[in-house]
């Protein structure tokens, strides 16, 4: 590999890993009392309800990964799902 290549190829490397940084310097403070109140409140769910003929439904949840405490109780939608769903997969 010529050694242009491999000077580019470093320059893109190096580019990819400051612009994160550079983005994180940059972004705005986090106000504490906002953050407060956004964790009292369930996360937003990734739910979905598809309906067929009749009184057929299909529920779609996206997978919760690394909960926190916090993070409980899960949303009204996501129980009431639950709650009416006679399988779960």
């Amino acid at each position: 590999m010529p050694i242009r290549d491999l000077f580019r190829a470093a320059t893109l490397l190096l580019a990819c890993a400051v612009a994160p940084l550079v983005a994180a310097r940059n972004a705005p403070a986090v106000d504490p009392a906002a953050a407060a109140t956004a964790a009292a409140k369930p996360p937003v769910p990734l739910l979905w309800k598809v309906t067929g003929p009749g009184d057929s439904r299909l529920y779609l949840l996206g997978s919760f990964h690394l909960l926190k405490p916090q993070d409980y109780p899960l949303s009204p939608d996501v129980e009431q799902a639950f709650e009416a769903s006679q399988r779960i997969v």
